[in-house]
């Protein structure tokens, strides 16, 4: 009795385990759009990289900004004549000096970098942009693998029972051996498409992984709305929202800030300065100086007016390749929303393709085991039926890289 209760608890033990086993990633993590994205944000190097590009660029402006600042200068010397031991001398100083002008008509130095900044500003979100349509794409493709390797599951075990039923029939006399051994052939490559779909979907997993920095090896991801913004005729507030567009303002506007940078550095230079020194040991020995400093470029060789043309032509390269970007851009948002609207239609046909095949493959199935259709008919009409759902899932992830495809030229990051 204790026998037979040990080997029943073998067995039940046995049987839990195999289910596990066989389970595969029953009890894998799985991973919602917004958990990649968390974890990408702290693990891309490409957004690291313009996170730090981008902090430059805020020192710089900190640095234009010192311009405004009085620059304070503490001095010291030892003086000593040669050939003379008994005269040397020592100082302490203090100068205190202020630009004048041109820093308190304009500031183009500040202004520049500001613009600078807000080019990198715009860089960051480009840089966004790109980093979120690679791991989008990543993660769609895991997604749509995933699909892949139920249908095609599913296919092998509707060609398995289809095999049963045409050998059933060739070892009753009712079917040649012709179609038998072609059925066969068709379960064979119905396991193999088994076998390859589950090694894309661990490639596009290690993909994944890579992109969001995680180690452990068993996960899948869940589905989510892949929502895009209606830019068949952008409007000029949206395009202004575009990284690739406000980088390329803001380098035309640091360029026309460049010309008034060139034009103010051969116009007077009007400085003050004050100074304060005392010599050591004689602290009798002082002096306060106040000076005013006045220059400003007589001739220079014709270098004035070279350097003014070459700035303007500067900005008038930058302006052109704006204009021609901003119609760039327009073209390629109304050629990408067709995109998204022709898969659209494209996805609703195909679904109803696929309705007509399934109902035809059902009439087909009870007409060949009735005896009421050839095996060349039943098999084309099979076929098709199994063709069309693969093409449905194709053109479904053709739909999500499209709109993927549109949110990054949007500019959309995380």
């Amino acid at each position: 009795m204790k026998y037979a209760k040990y080997t029943t608890n073998l067995v039940l033990f046995s049987m839990i385990t195999a289910t596990f086993l066989l389970s595969g990633n029953s009890f894998a993590d799985t991973l919602t759009w917004e958990d990649c994205l968390k974890q990408a944000k702290s693990n891309n190097l490409d957004i690291k990289t313009a996170l730090i590009a981008l902090e430059r660029a805020k020192s710089d402006v900190n640095s234009a900004k010192t311009a405004y600042v009085p620059q304070l200068t503490f001095n010291a010397s030892h003086t000593q004549p040669l050939f003379v031991s008994d005269s040397s001398s020592d100082s302490l100083g203090l100068s205190l000096s202020q630009k004048l002008f041109p820093l308190f008509v304009s500031n183009p130095d500040l202004e520049r970098s500001i613009a600078q900044l807000e080019g990198q500003e715009a860089s960051l979100e480009q840089t966004l942009a790109s980093s979120l349509y690679t791991l989008k794409t990543a993660f769609d493709t895991v997604y749509f693998s995933q699909l892949r390797v139920d249908l095609v599951t599913k296919i092998a075990k509707r060609r398995q029972q289809n095999l049963a039923l045409v050998k059933a029939k060739f070892e009753s006399g009712y079917e040649n051996k012709g179609a038998y051994l072609r059925s066969k052939a068709q379960t064979e490559q119905a396991k193999s498409d088994v076998n390859q779909a589950k090694r894309d979907l661990e490639i596009a997993q290690d993909t994944l992984k890579q992109l969001i920095g995680r180690k452990s090896s068993s996960f899948t991801v869940e589905s989510h709305s892949n929502k895009t913004t209606d830019a068949l005729k952008p409007s000029d507030d949206l395009l202004n929202t575009i990284p690739t567009l406000k980088l390329a303002q803001a380098n035309v506007k640091a360029s026309r800030l460049q010309e008034q940078i060139t034009d103010l550095s051969y116009s007077p230079q009007l400085s003050a300065s004050l100074s304060y020194d005392k010599s050591i040991p004689d602290s009798s020995a002082r002096s306060t100086t106040g000076r005013l400093s006045l220059s400003f470029p007589l001739w220079t060789w014709g270098k004035q007016d070279l350097d003014k043309k070459s700035a303007q032509l500067d900005t008038e390269k930058l302006v052109i390749s704006l204009q021609n970007l901003v119609e760039q851009t327009r073209n390629n948002l109304k050629q990408l929303s067709f995109q998204i609207l022709n898969t659209e239609e494209d996805v609703t046909i195909q679904q109803l393709f696929e309705e007509a095949a399934q109902t035809r493959s059902e009439i087909a199935q009870k007409s060949y085991q009735a005896g009421l259709l050839s095996f060349e008919n039943w098999d084309i009409i099979e076929s098709d039926f199994i063709n069309q759902q693969q093409s449905t899932l194709t053109k479904q992830k053709a739909l999500f890289q499209a709109k993927a495809s549109l949110n990054q030229a949007l500019g959309k990051g995380f």
